[in-house]
């Protein structure tokens, strides 16, 4: 019993975990809701606004060092990823909150294109 609870408490870490960051895909496009941090607002009190996208690349890998000498291209070795709980946005209304989104987008896409580069 002790063992069962053990293991589902794991994989329900492991699952929350996973649903929190988007790989990039050339056909998602970002949502409002993909911006999840508590310090996401949409208030008319404010009189500036603020986006922080959750982008990053990853580089990982694992092979010899005869291997690594011998691969020219490393595009399968990386991915881009936003993070939903470390992207913010705060607008003053709903019509500047989309605009926001698109540039997060852009953003998405442009560290795709730099990861590819890398």
């Amino acid at each position: 019993m002790n063992k069962t609870l053990t293991l589902l408490l794991i994989l329900l870490q492991v699952t929350g975990y996973g649903q929190s960051t988007i790989d990039w895909t050339d056909d998602y496009e970002l949502q409002l809701s993909d911006f999840a941090s508590p310090q996401t607002e949409i208030n008319p009190d404010l009189t500036s606004f603020l986006i922080s996208p959750g982008t990053k690349m990853d580089f990982g890998f694992q092979m010899s060092s005869i291997q690594f000498m011998m691969t020219k291209n490393f595009n399968s070795k990386v991915k881009t990823s936003f993070n939903r709980q470390a992207s913010v946005i705060a607008a003053s209304d709903s019509a500047l909150a989309y605009q926001l989104v698109k540039w997060g987008q852009f953003n998405f896409d442009l560290t795709e294109l730099y990861t590819r580069r890398f």
